[in-house]
């Protein structure tokens, strides 16, 4: 890795990269770790002022340096900005071109992106197989690093914040929740009522949320000092749970809901815990419920005469109809192709049924090569080719969601969060519905399930303060107690089985209700996920993605495809750095699937 390293103990429990001044026109690099003191071998040669326009480093992915703003030519880490560029076959370019930071600094296979009040982290993790260097230090190392990430840019001042203390008789239990397009007003509204109703215990909820809120927990976590709940996706929580970074929820998860008198656990939708359970602990609870299905508008639909397709025939028929009517069938997100995976995932079942989502879920080697795994790529294309509008691959999913919503294509495959992403776009008349993935003629999948989970998870950081109330307050957001307004409020799903009622949200929502009262199977909507995409965050990125992308351009075939999947599974098996937790396999005969 190009650095030495020293053991200090057996355990990492804080970790952090600090950036000084040792001299007024100086920056050095120093990578700190309980447990592990790493001090890299040599610093890109160190920039002084003045700063030449362009500056050749000796690391040959970097090209150039290209100051753009001074306001202190003595002090180039002052209030300046600098343009970074790198050559195309370099790993980071990808995501780091175009970027502006005022430092790069090099430490052997590592690079360090430093720029004023921000410090950012390792540009590779341990998920890339190539960065064997990195198990010279030991699992530990390797975790910490992990941790850090290696897309996440760090706001110093957020990676500051600290939890503010106790005093006397208070306990305060920091909460913090990712500020995304529902917000965090309801949120708010909740921990106020949960420290009014505890105010004779001494407790408060201080809830504090924002967009980049990986950015500012990230350092906490490795810094030993975390919120004691997060609210947020972005973070590598299989590996926190495996080193132990994490409380699991399963005492909460015995006692009784609030507003019921019934287990906590027993109360969700069955699945919708399963995304992080290791070893029959619970260690995430969701405070959402997605599902994914086929949006359209009904009063279009309604003049036009067309019907809701329940078959794949009868869905490819329907989209002829709105073709020969000069309307485009499909808008995609197409810049991002990853939004096509949930429709494959969906196809998946709908082709093989529950077993083949079980040994996609279990990593089976030559899985995505089955002829139903193939059947469905197959699916996949054929729409992508036929009837997505013309552009769509090049366009954001808030460019093409528009497109949809201003009629200019029919339908489009997405998530609930639809109706909260556009509700600024959509104009009046304009009736949003949703409908299942058809079902595939001869497929042995059961086509009322449909492709769902928990979503927006809260996790508890084992060193994290006042770890009782973290997990009280948990069980009080996430309640038959609170749902109802949840609903009303931000326009959410509860994952509480029966917690949202009809009333409580909006007829596009109430679409998504129907779907899951169809799929209901002994009392609860049967429901079934892949895990693949937030458990394999490298082959998420570096495979499934680009594979995706290409399968849907047409410029690999569907056996193309499979191979690229399952090399992509070859590799991830023959890396011993990677978690592959225990899943919970689907039982397809209690889904009336063929076994």
């Amino acid at each position: 890795m190009g650095t030495r390293a020293q053991v200090l103990h057996d355990r990492i429990t804080t970790a952090c990269i600090s950036i000084g001044k040792e001299s007024q026109h100086t920056w050095i690099a120093n990578t700190e770790i309980r447990g592990i003191r790493a001090v890299p071998r040599y610093v890109q040669q160190e920039i002084c002022a003045p700063l030449p326009a362009t500056h050749e480093g000796p690391n040959p992915a970097l090209l150039s340096l290209n100051s753009q703003r001074v306001q202190d030519d003595r002090a180039p880490y002052v209030e300046k900005t600098f343009n970074l560029m790198l050559r195309h076959d370099c790993p980071l370019s990808r995501t780091l071109a175009r970027r502006d930071y005022s430092r790069v600094l090099i430490s052997g296979e590592f690079y360090f992106y430093c720029r004023p009040g921000r410090l950012a982290w390792p540009s590779r993790s341990l998920y890339n197989p190539r960065v064997s260097k990195l198990r010279k230090l030991g699992w530990p190392a390797a975790a910490a690093f992990a941790l850090a990430g290696a897309t996440a840019f760090t706001t110093w001042d957020g990676a500051l914040r600290a939890a503010r203390p106790d005093s006397g008789t208070t306990r305060r239990l920091e909460a913090a929740i990712f500020e995304g397009g529902y917000g965090i007003n309801w949120h708010q509204k909740i921990a106020a009522q949960y420290t009014r109703a505890h105010e004779d215990d001494g407790i408060v909820v201080d809830l504090w949320g924002e967009p980049r809120l990986a950015e500012k927990v990230k350092p906490r976590i490795l810094r030993g000092d975390p919120p004691g709940i997060v609210l947020e996706s972005r973070l590598p929580f299989w590996l926190m749970i495996s080193t132990g970074k994490l409380l699991p929820f399963d005492d909460e998860l015995a006692k009784p809901a609030y507003g019921s008198d019934r287990p906590w656990r027993e109360l969700f939708i069955p699945g919708t815990l399963d995304a992080y359970t290791s070893d029959g602990s619970v260690y995430a609870i969701p405070t959402s419920f997605g599902a994914w299905g086929c949006w359209y508008d009904a009063r279009q639909f309604r003049e036009h005469g067309w019907s809701v397709p329940k078959t794949w025939p009868e869905f490819e028929a329907l989209c002829d109809q709105i073709q020969a009517e000069g309307i485009a069938p499909l808008a995609f997100q197409g810049k991002y192709p990853y939004y096509s995976w949930f429709t494959y995932v969906s196809l998946l079942q709908r082709c093989g049924g529950l077993s083949l989502i079980n040994r996609v879920n279990g990593l089976e080697p030559g899985v995505f090569s089955e002829p139903d795994a193939l059947r469905a790529a197959r699916l996949l294309q054929e729409m992508a080719a036929k009837y997505f509008q013309k552009g769509a691959m090049a366009m954001t999913h808030t460019e093409s969601q528009l497109q949809f919503v201003n009629n200019k294509a029919a339908m489009i495959f997405c998530g609930v969060w639809l109706e909260n992403e556009q509700k600024d776009t959509i104009p009046p008349g304009f009736e949003l519905r949703c409908f299942n993935v058809p079902a595939v003629e001869g497929g042995k999948g059961n086509p009322q399930m449909f492709n769902g989970l928990g979503m927006e998870f809260i996790f508890m950081p084992a060193e994290g303060q006042h770890s009782d109330i973290a997990a009280d307050f948990t069980r009080y957001l996430v309640s038959p107690l609170n749902a109802p307004d949840m609903g009303e409020s931000i326009g959410v799903i509860s994952p509480i089985r029966g917690g949202t009622p009809r009333s409580a949200v909006s007829p596009a929502l109430q679409s998504v209700l129907d779907m899951m009262d169809e799929a209901s199977i002994n009392g609860a909507p049967g429901i079934f996920s892949c895990r693949l995409d937030t458990l394999l965050l490298e082959w998420h990125q570096q495979v499934m993605v680009p594979a995706l992308g290409a399968l849907l351009e047409g410029s690999i075939t569907p056996e193309e495809f499979g191979k690229r999947m399952d090399d992509g599974i070859t590799r991830v098996h023959a890396n011993p750095d990677i978690i592959i937790p225990n899943f919970t396999q689907y039982d397809p005969a209690a889904f009336g699937e063929a076994t």
